[in-house]
């Protein structure tokens, strides 16, 4: 049976890699939601991990998939702020803002996983 973080993570990812590849045929308008989508839906997994004190380890794979696609969406979205028209700026700011903030929370659970895997390594 898979355990809501595990759905989670699993959603997550999917997620993740639907923003990053879609970026191109999006607007900025539907960009900025699914950036704040992302974000929240990470920040809602790193409290729910937190506060049940998940072994992040086992998702590691996972968690890392989503850091990767995260950071290939910041890097399109900074591409786009190069060439956006003024007007459009501020949103797309608002995109990168979230998906930074998401990428840091994606890091975090990185590190958490790859600490604690390394802790399992020296344990054995």
């Amino acid at each position: 049976m898979i355990d809501s973080f595990s759905r989670s993570v699993i959603r997550l990812t999917g997620q993740a890699r639907s923003f990053q590849a879609n970026i191109a045929a999006e607007s900025v308008d539907n960009l900025v939601k699914d950036a704040n989508d992302c974000e929240t839906s990470l920040q809602q997994l790193y409290t729910y991990a937190e506060k049940q004190k998940i072994d992040v380890n086992q998702y590691y794979p996972q968690i890392a998939n989503i850091e990767e696609s995260l950071q290939g969406a910041r890097t399109q979205i900074q591409q786009r702020i190069d060439l956006a028209e003024p007007g459009k700026l501020p949103l797309w700011m608002q995109s990168l803002g979230s998906v930074n903030i998401a990428l840091r929370l994606a890091s975090g659970l990185t590190h958490i996983a790859r600490r604690a895997s390394s802790m399992n390594i020296l344990h054995q």
